[in-house]
């Protein structure tokens, strides 16, 4: 049988032989001023893949109100009606509404509850004619305002499901045909 042979006191040396070349080696860089370069290097690198960066290196831009628009009209309804009730929201953004605008039906009705689909398709319209890009928004803002009313039909009991679904395509319809003049005010 082979035994391990002790080493008593020659790991010890060694270690601190290591030591002293590590703490020789950080002495070198910090007196080359190659730390504070390496520092802002890295933090320039970080930036940019995270892509926030304003060119400083470290620093840190918020998201551009489109960008923000953009997250808010992809989001899952629940959040967007979370950000838009928070005292967080981006100030930058059009948060105002008529609600459900719809003459004689509203944005209530037996089987259905658009308001939440009403606040957010509000806050696509006034936000594209905001950034200039409402003629090229208007169709996928109207489509998410049809998805979002969708979404609510389907948490309906099935006795009214199909008159919501029917409510839904009936508001959107309206809202692809004269949306596009009453969007622009």
């Amino acid at each position: 049988m082979v035994r391990a042979r002790e080493s008593s006191g020659q790991a010890t040396v060694e270690y601190a032989g290591l030591l002293a070349l590590i703490a020789a080696a950080l002495a070198a860089i910090v007196s080359a001023g190659l730390l504070a370069a390496t520092g802002a290097r890295i933090g320039s690198l970080v930036c940019d893949a995270a892509g926030f960066c304003d060119g400083r290196p470290g620093a840190i831009t918020p998201p551009s109100r489109l960008e923000v628009f953009t997250e808010l009209r992809a989001a899952p309804l629940e959040r967007f009606i979370a950000i838009r009730e928070s005292g967080e929201r981006d100030a930058r953004l059009d948060w105002s509404t008529d609600g459900c605008s719809a003459p004689i039906i509203g944005g209530e009705g037996w089987s259905f509850d658009f308001g939440a689909a009403c606040l957010r398709h509000d806050f696509g319209y006034r936000n594209a004619n905001l950034l200039g890009s409402f003629d090229e928004l208007r169709a996928e803002i109207d489509e998410r305002f049809l998805d979002d009313m969708l979404d609510h039909c389907r948490a309906r009991s099935l006795l009214e499901r199909g008159s919501c679904n029917t409510w839904a395509y009936r508001v959107w319809g309206a809202v692809r045909l004269a949306g596009g003049v009453a969007g622009r005010d």
